[in-house]
C-alpha cells in the first residue's frame, strides 16, 4: 500500500476496563483481502495485552453482513439490538457485539 491510508480501527468510549471497536476499509477495491482481519487483531491486541481491558464491544448495522461477518471472525458475539440508525438512506437496526479478554484469540 506504500504508505496510503485505506482505512482505520479505533477504540474510543473508554472505562476503566472496556472499549468501544471501530473499523473502515474505506476503498471497495482492497475489501476481503484480509485488511481488516490484520487490522482488527492488532487492535484488539493493543486494547488486551497492553492496554489491559476486560471487555471490547462494537455495533454494526444490522444489513452489513460483511462487517458482521468480521465480527464473528474476530471472536465478537452478539450481545443484542440497539437503536436504528440510517445507513445508506434508510433507518437499520444497529447489532451489538462484545468480545472479553479471555477469549480472545490473537
Amino acid at each position: 500500500m506504500d504508505g496510503v491510508l485505506v482505512g482505520y480501527t479505533d477504540l474510543a468510549g473508554f472505562t476503566v476496563r472496556s472499549a468501544e471497536f471501530g473499523i473502515a476499509i474505506g476503498e471497495p477495491g482492497l475489501w476481503g483481502q484480509g485488511l481488516g482481519l490484520q487490522a482488527g487483531r492488532l487492535t484488539l491486541a493493543h486494547a488486551f495485552h497492553d492496554l489491559g481491558l476486560q471487555t471490547v464491544t462494537a455495533e454494526v448495522h444490522a444489513p452489513n453482513v460483511r462487517s458482521r461477518a468480521l465480527m464473528r471472525r474476530l471472536g465478537f458475539s452478539e450481545n443484542g439490538q440497539g437503536r436504528s440508525e440510517e445507513y445508506r438512506g434508510e433507518m437499520v437496526p444497529v447489532i451489538r457485539y462484545m468480545l472479553e479478554r479471555a477469549d480472545f484469540k490473537d
